[in-house]
């Protein structure tokens, strides 16, 4: 996504979650131009991507992964912060840079298991704060109520610690949104860097076949 892979942050010190959101309509409108169907998997922030293609466009499978929907426990107050309209510009002014925080049980600042994974893992120990008020802005515009599929797969490490994914699952069940789930039980947030990677791989292709 635009500002994402890149050795300078000049990008992701100005997105906004449209230049995401034109992303992945991007990415659907090229596959859709040469598919009879699409179906869409999203990871972690990329499901807001993927649940808004779905509120737009037919797609067959939506796939969400460690899907980014809402804040976790530890860092909820600190995206009440960068929502206040009178402290956000002072935090933003003071502290443009923050680094991503090394999770309990973890040998980095990724939300991966595998410490020999979360060496080799492509990851960025800091980012702007501009790009992280995009990230949580992203779960504000976002409803996965509106999306239109044929089928909703849940997929999720058991040990992610990054998003909050009970609150997923309660928020579909109280919704009443049919969905199939598949949580992998050594894995956190980053699940297709983990321990089980082939095995969430296996479970992608299945779906897709």
């Amino acid at each position: 996504m635009t500002g994402y892979g890149l050795s300078h942050f000049n990008l992701l010190e100005s997105v906004v979650p449209a230049d995401w959101l034109r992303d992945g309509v991007l990415g659907y409108q090229m596959l859709s131009a040469i598919a009879e169907e699409v179906s869409v998997l999203g990871h972690s922030t990329g499901s807001n991507v993927a649940i808004y293609i779905a509120k737009h466009y037919p797609v067959k499978n939506l796939i969400l992964s460690g899907a980014n929907l809402f804040i976790g426990p530890d860092d909820a107050k600190y995206k009440r912060i960068l929502n206040n309209p009178f402290l956000s510009p002072v935090v933003k002014h003071l502290i443009p840079m923050f680094e991503k925080p090394t999770r309990p049980d973890r040998t980095t600042n990724t939300d991966t298991l595998d410490p020999i994974a979360a060496e080799q893992c492509f990851h960025y120990s800091s980012l702007p704060i501009e790009s992280l008020d995009t990230v949580w802005g992203m779960q504000d515009i976002i409803d996965l109520r509106k999306a239109k599929y044929e089928e909703l797969f849940i997929l999720y490490g058991k040990k992610d610690v990054t998003v909050n994914v009970d609150r997923l699952l309660h928020y579909l069940d109280k919704h009443k949104i049919q969905y199939t789930p598949e949580g992998f039980a050594n894995s956190g947030h980053n699940i297709f860097e983990d321990y089980e990677k082939d095995n969430v791989i296996r479970s992608v292709l299945k779906i897709l076949q």
